[in-house]
């Protein structure tokens, strides 16, 4: 990835704290379909319009702006009555960004062309956004995989939906990527931490010795004390922070404190996590299938080769956190985790270069993609979905066969989106009871009175889209496009609906 120049620095400022140069060029080098654009989709549009994507496309039938769409539209203007609509829209939405490409194409019906569009003209695009799950689409685009949001609002109510057949991410952006491994030094550590001898200690010396250090040393004594134990309990923990306490020679000494808060941190063990031993379950059949190996695979596959010849750790980062200590025993300590890191980075590009090897791929990877790698391992995402629709044979099983009130919002926005698609209309309040009775087929309910009453709320809108939930929606839609676009953060896996009424969200995973 390039770097950004240093006029976009400026502009784009804040958001590169968030997803860095890499992130942003591969927002500025995305293109992003929008297919019959809704109020809630243009407003997930300009959330991706203004941290400067790099094209879009708007798709839908050629009509002109009415008074009727003023009402509802935030991107039309009273001057505008009469102009086309996709035309103007895409106008009004450039002068967000003027670094933004933009086009539209216009089709004769859109029914017709949900049914006749081929897997090469969505071959163009990043990102494609729907406002319904026209299921032949969805299925193209899965094989493709290319990732899809489904997004409307009904009234008060919204729902989402993200379909990508697979999706990795390496840049998670977790809280902590602390690694110490305090309960496992390696020898260069260890015989830093027996160089330091703190009996003897004057005030002044001592308040300049890392925390780390008194942890590890206070560690030791503890365990000599228990047979080798190292404290587990609530208990246990609490009597070693006594321990610790009872080394201090004054209060206020900054860098006891500093040890006694990290504590519990330092017992929390920095071997492979749940998520990361999922991902290295499934390397078997990634291997298997040769079309599915992809560059996150092969880094993936080193990295398991590297745990299982490192006592199943993973590369240490190398990173320490600020401590209050002397800057010669900060950086000696610094130096040590550093060059642990360097020597496992090397070790890991060993492992990197015997797979890349042993399948005579020709695939390379730079240095800052190795780095990033390593630095992320402990918090890589890999996800599997489906194209298939929420539907009656496997609603329950999705919300594992509880109906929640968020539940009951889901049911209902389904039965109204089938409806849609089956009848190319929104249903009328008349159409309630039908609606109703149809409910069985999904979830067998002793009472409906709760989902009378979300149909009620949902047919009353008669389909307008209201501005506030417009704008959630789209908020939240444009901060899953972003994901999904620069590979960062974990995206919604994989279903979210939104209810107004309740102000709460709630989300489930079609699999």
């Amino acid at each position: 990835m390039g770097l950004i120049p240093i006029n976009k620095q400026e502009k784009y400022d804040r958001q590169l704290r968030l997803w860095a140069s890499s992130g942003q060029t591969r927002l500025e080098h995305s293109s992003v379909l929008v297919c019959q654009p809704t109020i809630t989709s243009l407003e997930l549009l300009k959330n991706l319009v203004l941290p400067g994507i790099g094209h879009f496309t708007i798709l839908d039938t050629a009509r002109s702006v009415s008074e009727r769409d003023l009402a509802a539209n935030f991107y039309l203007r009273d001057d505008d009555i009469g102009k086309d609509w996709a035309e103007t829209v895409v106008k009004n939405l450039g002068e967000l960004n003027e670094d933004v490409e933009s086009e539209v194409i216009h089709v004769k019906d859109m029914d017709d062309w949900w049914v006749e569009v081929t897997q090469d003209f969505w071959a163009n695009y990043d990102l494609v956004i729907m406002p319904y799950e026209y299921q032949r689409a969805l299925r193209d685009l899965y094989e493709l995989n290319i990732p899809t949001i489904v997004i409307n609002t009904v009234g008060f109510y919204g729902y989402m939906r993200v379909v990508t057949q697979e999706f990795e991410v390496v840049e998670t952006h977790p809280e902590t990527l602390l690694d110490l491994r305090v309960l496992n030094p390696w020898p260069e550590l260890k015989e830093y931490v027996d160089g330091i001898k703190m009996e003897g200690m004057s005030v002044e010396t001592q308040s300049q010795v890392p925390y780390l250090v008194i942890q590890m040393k206070a560690l030791d004594r503890w365990k000599s004390d228990h047979g080798g134990a190292i404290p587990k309990t609530s208990a246990e923990k609490e009597e070693f922070k006594k321990l610790i306490q009872s080394w201090r020679m004054e209060y206020g000494q900054a860098n006891f404190d500093e040890a006694i808060d990290n504590a519990r941190k330092m017992f929390i063990q920095t071997k492979v996590r749940s998520n990361v031993e999922d991902i290295f379950n499934k390397l078997p059949q990634k291997f298997f299938e040769a079309n599915k190996i992809t560059p996150f695979w092969l880094l993936v596959k080193a990295l398991k080769q590297f745990v299982d010849k490192n006592d199943g750790f993973l590369p240490l980062k190398g990173e320490l956190p600020d401590m209050d200590s002397s800057t010669d025993q900060y950086i000696g300590l610094q130096n040590i985790y550093r060059s642990k890191a360097e020597s496992d980075l090397e070790s890991f590009k060993s492992e990197l270069q015997s797979v890349l090897t042993s399948l005579d791929t020709a695939q390379e990877f730079t240095e800052t993609e190795i780095r990033t790698f390593v630095k992320n391992a402990n918090h890589l995402f890999f996800s599997t979905n489906t194209s298939i629709a929420l539907n009656d044979t496997n609603f329950s099983q999705v919300i594992s066969g509880y109906m929640s009130d968020a539940a009951v919002v889901l049911l209902a926005y389904l039965l109204i989106e089938s409806h849609i698609l089956e009848h190319h209309t929104f249903p009328h309040l008349s159409s309630l009871d039908v609606l109703l009775d149809k409910s069985h087929q999904y979830f067998l309910m002793e009472d409906t009175h709760k989902l009378a009453n979300v149909l009620y709320e949902m047919l009353r809108s008669e389909g307008v889209e209201l501005g506030n939930t417009t704008a959630l929606m789209g908020g939240i839609g444009g901060q899953e496009a972003i994901k999904l676009i620069t590979k960062q953060y974990i995206p919604l896996d994989n279903v979210l609906v939104f209810d107004g009424l309740r102000s709460v969200t709630e989300k489930w995973k079609i699999e």
